[in-house]
């Protein structure tokens, strides 16, 4: 309001020195001034109105936004006890889900999505402090359960890939804890370890199935095959899993190929050792060891 007023003032202002009132005689001066002070009276009237015709509207339109989040409340919490209580009850409450679900073989990824929107739906409406925490930590293994299974599917099931593997490690670490003692809690620590030993597994493989390959392929390495399968190096790869079948189905069908980060790792540290060697050769303390021992 007292922006308003100042504005009021200043055009009033401008207004009135627009026009030499020098030679103006003293009534005519009272005139005026009289006159500017009843435009003034007018102009802090109609700003008066205008102001509490806003505040009242701004009133109704509070009033009904909280009738319209007091209905959608009421609304929840009816639905929450007649369709979703019972079932967040019997999920959550009264069985151990949270401490012995584990990932499953099959995507039930849309039925964890569908189970959020039951626990928000919970939280709206019920205030006590226990529901509120089996809520969170509901939503938390949600978040953990999809994050591991889309890792699962898209990377451990995978050929070994540098970049998706330590960004995998990264997400892992960013999840919210679990329960210790939870099967998913297992699990997840069970990835992060199947993933940082990724690629050692992948060359260790690769390093025997190279040997195996120049080998008579008779009855014994095909045990031998077997067991690679079932190798607690290998057991937690697909990948790695389907390579060994591979190769015991066909020696033939296994080619360079299929374990090839570990050449292009062999190749890295070949090069860096070489690069190493010839920096040390060319560097000035080794030149002047050289010219010494000429």
């Amino acid at each position: 309001m007292k922006k308003y007023f100042l504005l009021i003032i200043l055009i009033s202002t401008f207004s009135f020195a627009q026009k030499d009132y020098s030679k103006s005689s003293k009534e005519e001066l009272i005139n005026t001034i009289n006159s500017k002070d009843k435009e003034l009276k007018s102009l802090k009237e109609k700003l008066e109105s205008e102001k509490t015709a806003k505040e009242k509207l701004e009133t109704n339109q509070t009033k009904s936004t909280n009738a319209e989040i007091a209905q959608l409340k009421k609304s929840i919490k009816e639905t929450n006890a007649v369709f979703l209580r019972e079932i967040f009850d019997n999920k959550y409450v009264s069985k151990p889900y949270l401490m012995e679900t584990d990932l499953a073989i099959d995507d039930i990824s849309t039925r964890i999505e569908n189970s959020n929107i039951l626990i928000r739906s919970i939280l709206l409406d019920d205030t006590n402090k226990e529901v509120f925490e089996i809520c969170n930590k509901a939503l938390d293994f949600n978040k953990n359960y999809l994050k591991l299974f889309q890792i699962r599917n898209d990377v451990i099931f995978e050929k070994y890939d540098s970049v998706k593997v330590n960004e995998a490690i990264k997400e892992i670490q960013m999840l919210p804890a679990l329960d210790e003692n939870s099967k998913l809690d297992s699990t997840k620590k069970r990835m992060s370890s199947v993933l940082k030993n990724y690629l050692e597994n992948t060359c260790l493989l690769k390093k025997t199935l190279d040997a195996y390959k120049k080998a008579d392929q008779s009855a014994i390495l095909k045990q031998k095959y077997t067991a690679l399968e079932k190798d607690e190096h290998y057991k937690d790869y697909p990948y790695l899993v389907q390579t060994i079948k591979k190769i015991k189905n066909s020696v033939v069908g296994y080619t360079d190929d299929d374990l090839q980060p570990c050449d292009e790792v062999k190749e890295k540290v070949t090069k860096n050792n070489e690069d190493d060697k010839s920096s040390k050769e060319n560097s000035p303390i080794k030149t002047k060891e050289l010219e010494n021992k000429k």
